[in-house]
């Protein structure tokens, strides 16, 4: 079966969706920007996976069946931010290798890490960045924070959370919290009560306190809650099981048994 991979624009859960279906033995095709009919016809795809907004089908006509990564009300469609869409993705983790080699170890730990913009934890960046606490952070834009590393690649992220003693993440990231959890990360969640969060990262960082949040379970996580398993959920919703035991296949071979 030939299946081409459209990308009207990045979007981290549509590449791990990607990923996931690339590791079953089909063949693949990539594309974005301009596409013209004679493109599409030379390379003949039986499915078309695309992010393009607002369309209930691959703009170009084929005999392709188009799978529609976006919030349109269609039986092909798939939303990943629409909770009541019929075909809610719902949130996942991007399965990541987070060992790491005992000359790389001091490059991933830390006493506290986040990826992302951390002006989000108002007082608590005051307390990590003025005292003395080994904290990163990672973002693709520039901070004059103290505590910016740069950018971090998405295949590390697991890497600095399990060497990190206190993960932090903000109330309601539910996606970063899974990542964490899955990642045997130490969750420190900042529900905006700047004195408990700090008090919880001293706890993990002097004490080696670990955290528990409710309905945030590793197993789980990963039993149910991965690019493979959305994967597969998008390939058995539109009838072809077969790819969908593929996906799965394909998961507890390289990673759950892990």
């Amino acid at each position: 079966m030939k299946i081409l991979f459209y990308r009207y624009a990045q979007d981290p859960n549509f590449e791990a969706i990607i990923t996931s279906i690339n590791k079953t033995k089909h063949q693949f095709g990539y594309a974005s920007g301009e596409v013209t009919q004679e493109a599409i016809a030379n390379f003949a795809p039986d499915i078309i996976i695309h992010n393009i907004p607002n369309t209930e089908s691959f703009p170009i006509k084929s005999s392709a069946i188009s799978i529609n990564i976006n919030d349109t009300d269609n039986k092909h469609s798939f939303s990943f931010t629409k909770p009541k869409s019929k075909n809610y993705i719902g949130k996942f983790v991007y399965l990541r290798d987070c060992n790491v080699n005992e000359n790389e170890l001091e490059k991933y730990k830390s006493d506290v890490v986040y990826i992302g913009s951390p002006v989000v934890f108002g007082n608590v960046l005051d307390f990590l960045v003025n005292n003395n606490i080994n904290f990163k952070f990672f973002n693709h834009q520039p901070h004059n924070i103290n505590g910016y590393c740069g950018m971090c690649s998405s295949e590390d992220y697991g890497k600095f959370y399990k060497n990190a003693k206190a993960c932090i993440v903000t109330s309601g990231d539910d996606a970063r919290l899974m990542d964490i959890v899955s990642c045997d990360g130490n969750p420190v969640v900042y529900n905006n009560n700047a004195d408990q969060c700090i008090e919880q990262i001293l706890s993990a960082i002097n004490e080696n306190k670990k955290y528990t949040i409710d309905g945030y379970n590793k197993e789980d996580i990963l039993k149910q809650h991965t690019s493979f398993d959305k994967a597969a959920q998008i390939f058995k919703t539109i009838g072809l099981s077969k790819i969908s035991e593929e996906i799965l296949k394909i998961k507890k071979i390289d990673w759950y048994k892990k």
